[in-house]
C-alpha cells in the first residue's frame, strides 16, 4: 500500500490481520464498511468464528468544514492517545485501542457491536440504570488524574503540549460559541424558529455569558478532556458503558465534558414529546432521564472530592475548602456548557437524531422551541446555579 490511501474493505482486513493476534492463521476474513463518511472510514473485520475488530481510518479532510478549519490527520494520534490514557484510568468504560498506525492514520479497536449507541437506545425509549454511575466514574477519574491535583507541573505541561489540537478546537469554538449567536452560513434551522433565533443573535447579556464560557474553553487547562462527550459518543447496554471517539481531545475546563454530556441528555429530554406518543411511557422515560441527569452530577462531585481527599499531591491543593470550591465552579461551568450544547444542536450545523426522528413537524417545532428556551436560560443563569436539580425543576414546571 502507498504511504497513505483511503482503505478499501480488503485493505482494512489486511490491516486488522497484520496487527492483531485474534484471528489466527486460518481465519477467513470478511470486511464490511460500517461508517464510511467524509471524515473517517470505519470497517468491521470478522472471521468465520465470529471474532471481530473495528478499523477506523481518519481521512485528511473533514467534509463540510469551513475555510478556517483545516483538520489534520494528527487527530488520529490524538484519538489513539486519548483513548489509551483514559482507558488506563477506567478500562471498563473506554473502548480499547489495539493498535495505532501513523502512516495510515488508522486505529484498530475492539468491536462494541454487542452494545448499542446510547442516542439510538434513548430514542427507542430504552433505559440503562448504570449509566450515571459509569459516566460519573469516567468523568471523575479522568478529570482528577489528568489534573494538577494528581500530576506535577512539568509533566502536566508536557501532556498539555502533547494534546495541542488547534484545528479541532477551533471547530468546537466556532460551533459551540460563535455560529449559533450570529447569522452564519453554517447554521441550519427551521425558518419557523427564526424570530426566536434572531432574539438570541441580539441578546447581549446572553452573548456576554457565551464569551465568558468560550474564554474559559480557550484558556483553562484543568484536565485532559474527551472534547465531544455526548450521547452519540457512548455505547451501552444494561451492564456496560463504553466511551468511543476522542479526536476532539484537548486540555480544557473540566466542566466542558460534564456539561456536554448533561446538555445532550437535557436536549433529548426536550425531544421526548415528539419521540414518545404514549403519555405514561413518556412520563416514565422522563423520570428515568431526570434521575440519570441528577445522579451523574451528584456522583461526579462525590467521586471527584473523594479522590481529591485521598490522592491530591500538591500540598496547596489539599485544602478541603478549596476542593469544594473547585468542584462547585466545575458544576457552574458544566451547566453553562450544557446550554451551549443545546443551542448549537438546534441552530447550528451538527444536527442530532433526537429531533430529526420526530415526524410531526408541529411537535418538532414545539420541542425545538423548548430546547432553545432551556439552552438560553442555562447560559444566562449558570453562574448562579449550584445544581442541575434547579434545571430539572424548570423542566417539571414546563410539563405541569
Amino acid at each position: 500500500m502507498p504511504a497513505f490511501s483511503p482503505f478499501t474493505p480488503e485493505q482494512a482486513a489486511i490491516f486488522a490481520n497484520d496487527h492483531s493476534e485474534l484471528f489466527g492463521e486460518h481465519s477467513q476474513l470478511q470486511s464490511v464498511a460500517v461508517g464510511v463518511n467524509t471524515q473517517n472510514r470505519v470497517f468491521r473485520v470478522k472471521n468465520q468464528y465470529g471474532t471481530s475488530l473495528i478499523v477506523k481510518q481518519v481521512l485528511p479532510y473533514v467534509g463540510g468544514a469551513g475555510e478556517s478549519w483545516v483538520p489534520t490527520q494528527d487527530r488520529a494520534r490524538i484519538e489513539a492517545e486519548l483513548l489509551k490514557i483514559h482507558g488506563a484510568l477506567v478500562p471498563e468504560h473506554v473502548v480499547e485501542v489495539l493498535h495505532y498506525d501513523a502512516s495510515y492514520s488508522a486505529l484498530l479497536l475492539e468491536d462494541l457491536s454487542q452494545l448499542q449507541l446510547l442516542r439510538t437506545g434513548l430514542i427507542g425509549a430504552k433505559q440503562y440504570p448504570l449509566l450515571a454511575d459509569h459516566i460519573s466514574t469516567y468523568l471523575a477519574r479522568c478529570s482528577f488524574y489528568t489534573s494538577d491535583f494528581a500530576m506535577d507541573g512539568p509533566f502536566k505541561k508536557a501532556r498539555t503540549t502533547q494534546f495541542m489540537n488547534p484545528q479541532l478546537c477551533l471547530m468546537s469554538e466556532e460551533l459551540f460559541f460563535t455560529d449559533p449567536y450570529c447569522n452564519h452560513d453554517r447554521n441550519q434551522f427551521d425558518m419557523a424558529l427564526r424570530p426566536l433565533v434572531q432574539q438570541l443573535w441580539f441578546d447581549e447579556a446572553l452573548k456576554a455569558e457565551v464569551a465568558e464560557l468560550k474564554a474559559k474553553f480557550e484558556s483553562s487547562t484543568q484536565a485532559l478532556l474527551h472534547g465531544d462527550l455526548q450521547i452519540g459518543s457512548i455505547f451501552v447496554d444494561t451492564e456496560q458503558t463504553k466511551v468511543i471517539d476522542g479526536e476532539y481531545a484537548f486540555y480544557g475546563p473540566i466542566g466542558f465534558d460534564l456539561g456536554n454530556f448533561l446538555g445532550s441528555l437535557l436536549l433529548h429530554f426536550t425531544a421526548l414529546p415528539g419521540l414518545i406518543a404514549d403519555p405514561l411511557n413518556r412520563q416514565q422515560q422522563a423520570e428515568y432521564l431526570r434521575q440519570q441527569i441528577e445522579q451523574t452530577e451528584s456522583l461526579f462531585c462525590q467521586k471527584f472530592l473523594a479522590l481529591a481527599a485521598r490522592e491530591t499531591k500538591d500540598l496547596a491543593l489539599q485544602s478541603e475548602l478549596y476542593q469544594q470550591r473547585f468542584v462547585a465552579q466545575v458544576i457552574k461551568d458544566a451547566l453553562g456548557y450544557a446550554g451551549t450544547e443545546i443551542l448549537r444542536r438546534v441552530i447550528g450545523q451538527q444536527k442530532v437524531a433526537d429531533f430529526s426522528k420526530i415526524s410531526d413537524k408541529r411537535l418538532k417545532l414545539q420541542c425545538e422551541t423548548a430546547a432553545l428556551h432551556l439552552g438560553r436560560k442555562l447560559i444566562l443563569q449558570h453562574a448562579e446555579l449550584s445544581s442541575v436539580s434547579t434545571v430539572l425543576g424548570w423542566l417539571q414546571q414546563q410539563q405541569s
